[in-house]
């Protein structure tokens, strides 16, 4: 809901379903200040928004993430900062791993990731997509890309590869591709919502940090 008014800056007041301003006497529609806001959930020095946030929103799983996700960025400045917020609310979600949460998991995995990253590639989450987290499908975010292995496939997105997102939300659970592929999606079986939201803050910060004058990544 807006708070100032968009024409002089004055505090809103709320009288039945308009929002008042008591300075210039502009009047809002309250449903329409809702949906306007809901547009303003990314940067748009950081993101180019081309998808209807508003029918998004609607759905509880869609928004619980999307929220997670704008909550990260505003108050996580670096993606040092993402990632210990995700140490602490993932303390609890089976599916994932960190050095310090079920970290074994990455361990026992090692001879498959190992040849595929780089020299001095830091893993810093594992998501087991599998339905009952066998690991035999899974995907990793390190500190350089989003390296994803299936049955004996892997594909890797680096950070600065990254232009746009996806958000299909057809199901509960929904799925965000990156650059548009079902291959490299990110999702979860086993996670919550916001723990999806902070993984995608977790990359979108990791993508700018890598290259600070990069373009707005497209979410659609």
């Amino acid at each position: 809901m807006l708070k100032k008014c968009p024409s002089c800056g004055g505090e809103l007041e709320k009288k039945r379903e308009k929002l008042i301003c008591p300075y210039c006497n502009s009047t809002y529609d309250v449903e329409k200040s809702d949906k306007k806001s809901s547009t303003e959930l990314l940067d748009p020095d950081l993101f180019f928004v081309d998808v209807d946030l508003n029918r998004l929103m609607e759905k509880k799983c869609t928004s619980e993430v999307m929220r997670a996700w704008k909550y990260c960025m505003d108050e996580n400045e670096t993606s040092k900062d993402v990632e210990e917020y995700l140490r602490k609310i993932t303390q609890k979600d089976d599916g994932t791993a960190m050095k310090d949460v079920r970290g074994e998991r990455i361990e026992n995995l090692r001879g498959r990731m190992d040849p595929e990253l780089e020299s001095g590639e830091r893993v810093i989450m594992l998501i087991d997509t599998t339905l009952f987290g066998k690991g035999k499908d899974f995907y990793v975010i390190t500190d350089r890309a989003v390296r994803f292995f299936k049955k004996k496939k892997s594909m890797t997105v680096k950070f600065d590869d990254i232009i746009a997102i996806k958000i299909n939300d057809s199901l509960n659970l929904p799925s965000f591709y990156l650059n548009e592929s079902y291959e490299t999606s990110i999702s979860s079986v086993a996670n919550s919502y916001q723990t999806l939201g902070a993984m995608l803050a977790l990359i979108t910060r990791l993508a700018f940090e890598y290259n600070e004058d990069r373009s707005r990544i497209r979410i659609i």
